[in-house]
């Protein structure tokens, strides 16, 4: 190795003369893309030890996600009152609340209550490239309303540890 104060001559044509350069400038920017390297390499070996743990946990945020579905639809389909789906709703779901959404509750209101007839169906999954949430959710609960069958699609998203709300379909009831 060198010592910090080796030099390297090189030849400059323009001025046809031997010149002194000192290697410790070279050695600095080799010891700043080595530590940038290094820092990248770090950096993508704890995403990969994080996206390990959480995939193992997946099998419990299915669990949590199904839980957390079922119960929303059946606070939901009991008067069909908003405020049980805001309550539930990721902030950036309730800060842009639809006046269609308010439409189509008012519209359920007037079918009656409903009760869900039988488990939701659906699964979480992870996404590691994500840049907003890398856990979602999407169930469909089948319910009726006035013995009619209908459908609710809950689209949910993990934030801060909890499960929100991200995005709601309610079917139109079908006529047996």
């Amino acid at each position: 190795m060198f010592a910090d104060d080796a030099v390297m001559f090189r030849f400059n044509a323009q001025r046809n003369v031997w010149e002194a350069a000192s290697l410790l400038r070279r050695r600095r920017w080799l010891r700043v893309l080595t530590a940038s390297a290094l820092v990248i390499l770090i950096g993508l070996i704890l995403k990969g030890v994080g996206l390990i743990f959480l995939y193992a946990a997946h099998p419990q945020l299915d669990l949590q996600s199904r839980r957390f579905a079922e119960r929303a639809v059946d606070d939901l389909d009991v008067d069909w009152n908003e405020n049980a789906l805001f309550v539930r709703a990721s902030p950036a779901f309730s800060v842009n609340r639809s006046p269609l959404v308010d439409a189509q509750f008012s519209e359920l209101q007037g079918i009656g209550p409903g009760q869900r007839s039988e488990d939701c169906v659906g699964s979480s999954s992870i996404d590691p490239g994500a840049l907003l949430s890398q856990v979602t959710a999407s169930y469909a609960c089948a319910i009726h309303l006035n013995s009619m069958p209908a459908v609710v699609v809950l689209s949910m998203a993990r934030e801060a540890g909890s499960w929100k709300i991200v995005g709601i379909y309610v079917s139109t009831p079908l006529r047996p």
